[in-house]
């Protein structure tokens, strides 16, 4: 938007609005959690009701609701992730326009203990064999 007014003693001014940009005011940010977990991935745009391209590997992510789930809320933009798999360790992306903001997602195996028995068995027959 510009504006110009002219004043008496013949001097011009003028004002000029410049739009913003669209883009992201805050973008992806890496994540790590366990197998089987549930993970949200946040991103904030600059305008409300904005159309945001979730990709995973840099293919576009079609939201099913029970693997993926995409929530808006206003400017706020998230994908929810179920049940993540060492399988959905990647690059995730969202995309707005001319921009893309980048994450990475780590995830751990689930892990668990053998009880002391049963490692001491392990080790006789390692050691008798």
């Amino acid at each position: 938007m510009s504006c110009r007014w002219k004043q008496p003693t013949g001097l011009v001014l003028s004002v000029s609005e410049e739009k913003p940009k669209d883009g992201f005011k805050k973008g992806l940010e890496d994540q790590h959690c366990l197998e089987g977990e549930t993970v949200t991935l946040t991103c904030e745009v600059t305008k409300p009701k904005a159309k945001v391209k979730w990709l995973r590997a840099g293919k576009e992510i079609k939201p099913d609701g029970k693997k993926y789930e995409v929530v808006v809320e206003g400017t706020v933009h998230k994908l929810i992730i179920h049940d993540a798999k060492p399988d959905d360790q990647t690059e995730f992306s969202a995309k707005f326009g001319d921009e893309t903001t980048r994450c990475h997602l780590v995830v751990d195996g689930t892990y668990f203990r053998l009880p002391a028995s049963d490692f001491r068995q392990s080790q006789k027959e390692q050691v008798c064999t």
